[in-house]
């Protein structure tokens, strides 16, 4: 019934959205907009309800659910299965993109803009929907009959990877959103103050959820893959800050045309090809050409349709940019707020131009000369620190841009001497990055107790503040980081700076679906004796053995201890870390988010 119901559902949503697309491309539905929202959420809901239901109820005749789930599994990671594959992942991302579509832009007046926005929707959904049915079907058969399933790969099965899928794929949906009402308001040529204030608002909301999305994603790969850290510059984190890079410039631009319209062509650019990079990394991730423990698929034929949709979509993109013209009003330079923010934007502009390259091009060197070639850590961060000071530099000089002219070049004069004598000397980067990040948080906070002697802090100051507070964390804990792996034994403690560390053997035991062997171990510390069990597990189902950290807290500090490979019961190598201000980190990533749901001081509003 599940097999019959679900293929069902998705030949519905493929031509429905297809019938609306083409519909409205006729000019008609004027006065239906609401109800074909409404049809292709009810639709997409039937299919993806039909889908969660298998999953709850373990239908192993249904393939996805055989590979993916299995009967002991507990129900909250059977949900969180449906989403942890690539074809349940495709469900989710269209049932939510028509969820979001159901609930925005329902105040535009203008019905022509919301037809031509629905029009670029519709397509969307469309071409998933058909990608999904002939390539990605979620409602297979299974040919084998069976009463359990492979089961969810164990790392996966954590709370922060069970909502940051989900909430990533909301940031990349609301993104679409933006793309089709911008490429609504560039046929009609409505950017009317309205408008861009309804802009703004999808833009602040997307430019949240990315930033929500890659921090849990940080948070899950530092807690669960047992290397101790929160970025690795791999590919598919790279193509996820590409989009976030793209979504920071829409914001930006955004903000500086409710002034004045000279930064309009960043906007539209940046809104656009903020959709575009999503394809396209859904192109990357999904075909199989690079290999990431982001990855969903490897299969040539979903590549090549995967590849059909950005090919698509670009060329509507273009096709609807061909008559869209703005010429920039000339006026004298000066450094208010929109023109620091092109500034800014020329400086994020460089940073995507390094990403891209670190992306892009070991993948054309792969198809070109037949050979791996990885792009590591060490280019990203010797290439993008330097841009990364000038920013902060800049975000320093923002918050006193009213203030008279003479202290401004005084200001950024200091900085870029300060800049330029420590690169002389080939200081670390991490001290003078540490320098300028708190720089820009005392500016910011300072800039607040300009109102008359009552501190007032704008949403602005905190935003940048928060940005800068997430960086003098990871300047910060580079710098006082602390690792080590070593064999340790029953007899004898490990010593190092000032802990030592006993290791009291293992105790065995059985959970709901895995085995695990808890090991016991005491770090003595200034007086204080701390208990720490990391784990490994074996899971059943998947024949799968992993690591589980154990991270005891200090403030803002971690002590993180993880088991690697086990000689005897008396026997084990062990990495520990001592992680410090890893914890501002998180604070400063949620300060960051939080700060646009604040009711604080708005900017100066001055319609153009």
């Amino acid at each position: 019934m599940n097999y019959i119901l679900g293929n069902l559902s998705l030949v519905l949503l493929a031509l429905s959205s297809s019938f609306f697309f083409l519909f409205l491309s006729f000019g008609k539905g004027l006065k239906i907009l609401f109800k074909i929202k409404l049809t292709i959420f009810i639709i997409s809901s039937f299919a993806f309800s039909i889908l969660a239901i298998a999953y709850i109820n373990s239908d192993f005749s249904l393939l996805n659910i055989y590979l993916n789930s299995y009967s002991e599994k507990p129900l909250f990671y059977k949900i969180a299965a449906i989403w942890g594959n690539h074809e349940g992942s495709l469900l989710l991302f269209i049932f939510l993109l028509a969820a979001v579509n159901l609930l925005t832009l329902n105040k535009v007046t203008n019905k022509k803009v919301i037809a031509l926005c629905q029009q670029t929707i519709m397509l969307i959904v469309a071409l998933f929907s058909l990608y999904l049915f002939f390539t990605s079907n979620p409602f297979l058969l299974n040919k084998e009959l069976t009463n359990n399933g492979l089961g969810l790969n164990p790392i996966l099965q954590d709370f922060a990877l069970i909502i940051h899928p989900p909430i990533l794929y909301l940031g990349y949906i609301i993104s679409i959103i933006t793309y089709a009402f911008t490429i609504a308001l560039v046929k009609e040529n409505k950017f009317t103050f309205a408008n861009l204030k309804t802009i703004l608002s999808l833009n602040k909301l997307a430019f949240v959820t990315l930033t929500l999305g890659i921090m849990l994603g940080s948070w899950w790969a530092y807690r669960e893959l047992g290397w101790g850290g929160y970025w690795f510059w791999d590919p598919v984190e790279n193509l996820a800050l590409l989009i976030w890079l793209f979504s920071l410039l829409s914001l930006h631009s955004n903000i500086a045309i409710l002034q004045n319209k000279n930064l309009l062509n960043w906007f539209v650019f940046s809104a656009l090809t903020t959709f575009l990079i999503i394809l396209l990394s859904f192109f990357v991730i999904r075909s199989g050409i690079l290999i990431s423990v982001h990855s969903f698929a490897d299969d040539p034929y979903r590549g090549v349709f995967l590849l059909l949709i950005f090919l698509i979509v670009t060329c509507y993109t273009i096709y609807a940019l061909r008559n869209f013209k703005h010429k920039r009003r000339e006026a004298k330079f000066s450094l208010n707020k929109s023109n620091l923010i092109r500034i800014q934007n020329f400086l994020i502009t460089s940073v995507i131009i390094i990403v891209s390259f670190g992306v892009f091009f070991p993948i054309f060197y792969n198809v070109i000369v037949k050979q791996e070639l990885f792009i590591g850590p060490d280019f990203f961060n010797k290439s993008i620190l330097p841009i990364l000071l000038i920013i902060l530099a800049f975000m320093s000089v923002v918050p006193y841009r009213n203030i008279r002219f003479n202290l401004l070049i005084k200001l950024v004069a200091l900085a870029l001497a300060s800049l330029l004598i420590i690169l002389i000397i080939q200081a670390k980067y991490d001290w003078l990055i540490a320098l300028f990040a708190l720089i820009v948080i005392v500016s910011n906070i300072n800039s607040s107790l300009q109102f008359k002697g009552k501190f007032r802090l704008s949403k602005s100051n905190i935003a940048h503040a928060s940005f800068a507070l997430i960086i003098l964390a990871i300047s910060l804990n580079n710098l006082k980081k602390f690792e080590t792996e070593q064999v340790i034994t029953k007899d004898k403690p490990l010593e190092f700076l000032d802990y030592s560390l006993n290791f009291n053997g293992f105790t065995e035991g059985r959970a709901s679906n895995y085995l695990y062997a808890k090991a016991s171990f005491q770090l003595k510390h200034k007086n204080k004796i701390i208990e720490l069990s990391p784990e490994q597990r074996y899971y059943l189902a998947s024949d799968i053995t992993t690591k589980e950290v154990y991270i005891k807290r200090y403030g803002l500090h971690d002590i993180y201890l993880v088991i690697g490979e086990i000689y005897s019961k008396n026997k084990v190598k062990i990495r520990f870390i001592y992680n410090p201000y890893i914890n501002l980190l998180w604070l400063a990533a949620l300060l960051l988010i939080l700060q646009f749901f604040l009711r604080v001081k708005n900017d100066k509003k001055n319609k153009f």
